[in-house]
């Protein structure tokens, strides 16, 4: 079933905003050669939309899908394959690290699932800065490559 998730995180004026449209499609051991899906953890892929898509973008989707691999293994030994059709946002209210959080929250609202939620939080000091909160999973998030002025 292809749904729609919205991630919002906000404090005061400022805040991230993205939509992340797409399924979760079960599948058998047979259906995984030439799917031209990422593998994200084990017989877990995820399916990039047609639309061009920045590369950090995909990154930090494949990301907050490996962040719950193990769980959906766990539930679903055959395998699944996540199928983003849409990742959309407002350009003043993104960072790439949205991506991750937009699909964690897209995955645990479409397969229920129970464990640790990646988060974002803003700082008292520093000019409430974004805090990403990843847990304590056996993951690693991409580098965020800085920008050039």
């Amino acid at each position: 079933m292809v749904r729609t998730y919205r991630f919002r995180a906000r404090r005061g004026g400022f805040g991230f905003a993205a939509d992340l449209t797409g399924e979760v499609v079960r599948r058998g051991a047979a259906a995984w050669s030439g799917n031209g899906a990422l593998t994200v953890h084990g017989k877990v892929s995820l399916a990039l939309p047609g639309a061009p898509l920045y590369w950090e973008d995909c990154a930090w989707l494949a990301f907050g899908a490996a962040l719950h691999g193990p769980e959906m293994m766990a539930s679903h030994p055959d395998g699944l394959v996540v199928e983003v059709h849409e990742l959309r946002y407002p350009v003043a209210d993104y960072r790439c690290e949205v991506a991750a959080l937009a699909m964690s929250g897209f995955l645990r609202e479409a397969l229920g699932l129970r464990g640790a939620a990646p988060s974002v939080s803003f700082a008292e000091e520093g000019g409430g800065a974004p805090v990403f909160d990843w847990g304590a999973g056996s993951v690693s998030p991409p580098p965020v490559v800085p920008r050039l002025p």
